[in-house]
């Protein structure tokens, strides 16, 4: 019987090339799924919260609070809010059941956008 070294598991009924081939494809099959939204997890397609910025364009001016911040939220219809103060740092994911309110320097609201 082989050892670890060279192969991808030493079974010698497979060859070594044909079992790392296998372990690559199953790889890629499970990152694939992890990602596509398949799976006890994933909400069903009527299920879902789009985030309609159209709906709030009134919070430009606004200083938010805890109480304007939700509002908003139910108001386009998100399952989140991000507060972005000016200058500050954020993730560029795109989340198209979030709200985004943008801040200018004076603590106001300047920008609602969905992402």
């Amino acid at each position: 019987m082989r050892g670890l070294r060279g192969d991808c598991f030493g079974d010698p009924v497979v060859s070594p090339v044909e079992r790392c081939d296998m372990l690559r494809k199953s790889a890629f099959f499970l990152v694939f799924f992890a990602f596509s939204g398949y799976g006890a997890g994933a909400m069903a397609a009527g299920d879902r919260m789009i985030c309609d910025a159209g709906a709030v364009q009134w919070m430009i001016g606004e200083m938010p609070d805890d109480a304007l911040v939700e509002r908003a939220r139910l108001a386009a219809g998100a399952a989140s809010v991000r507060v972005i103060a000016e200058g500050m740092m954020v993730t560029q994911d795109y989340r198209d059941d979030r709200l985004n309110l943008d801040l200018d320097a004076r603590g106001r609201v300047r920008a609602v956008r969905c992402g």
